[in-house]
């Protein structure tokens, strides 16, 4: 990473993420880094594909749709034992944190994220891209109390001018 300087602390973030994400503290910012389960060789082909949501995040930067800055991606299992990707840690929590009975945030600020959540995912689809694994976990926040967002986890996602599905039957 350019500019990196230690010393490093390294947390797990808890949840359930299928792939190991961790928050990467360094004394002048952090990062977040999400790893495939290792070794690759266990793994199905398209199982964990950090390496397609790396390049659909690293696509979509810049544009209507708000992701987190991505880094770098290391497919060589041999740096940390498996194959992982570094971004930009987004502080602010997530939807899925102030959208419980309990923590619930004021209706106008999640209407506010969510109106920007769903504008950038008809951008997205716009532009061929789909999801598929939207949730409140996977809009992050700017800043506690603030209603700025970024979209998260597009390792599920459908680029229609790439792929295809198929549905048996139909």
């Amino acid at each position: 990473l350019d500019g990196f300087k230690g010393p490093l602390t390294v947390e797990l973030f808890k949840g359930g993420q299928s792939n190991p994400t961790y928050k990467l503290v360094t004394p002048t910012r952090s990062y977040v880094m999400r790893a495939k389960p290792g070794p690759v060789a266990k793994l199905l082909p398209s199982a964990h594909a950090i390496e397609r949501e790396f390049a659909v995040m690293r696509g979509l930067h810049g544009t209507e749709v708000p992701v987190p800055q991505m880094y770098c991606l290391c497919e060589d299992e041999a740096v940390l034992g498996q194959m992982f990707y570094v971004m930009d840690h987004v502080p602010g929590g997530t939807l899925e944190d102030i959208a419980t009975p309990a923590t619930l945030a004021p209706f106008e600020r999640v209407i506010e994220i969510v109106f920007k959540a769903t504008r950038a995912l008809d951008y997205a689809f716009h532009q061929g891209i789909t999801h598929r694994d939207i949730k409140p976990a996977n809009i992050l926040l700017m800043a506690p109390g603030g209603s700025d967002i970024r979209i998260s986890d597009f390792g599920a996602a459908l680029h229609t001018a790439r792929e295809t599905t198929q549905i048996a039957g139909v």
